[in-house]
């Protein structure tokens, strides 16, 4: 299991090292969390109780 917050401000030095960052997004402008595994991303939220429960499978 991965998780990536993505935050507009770092994307920019991020995407230099990591350039598959490029292609996940903010969501109405916060910072969001992307929880991934196997290759595969669940839906981006903003919700940090919402990732919690996507990384504990509830």
């Amino acid at each position: 299991i991965s998780v990536m917050v993505v935050k507009r401000r770092e994307q920019a030095k991020l995407s230099k090292i990591a350039p598959f960052i490029e292609d996940y997004a903010m969501i109405n402008g916060q910072p969001t969390i992307y929880v991934c595994e196997n290759f595969s991303c669940n839906q981006p939220t903003n919700d940090f109780q919402t990732a919690m429960d996507l990384l504990f499978k509830k």
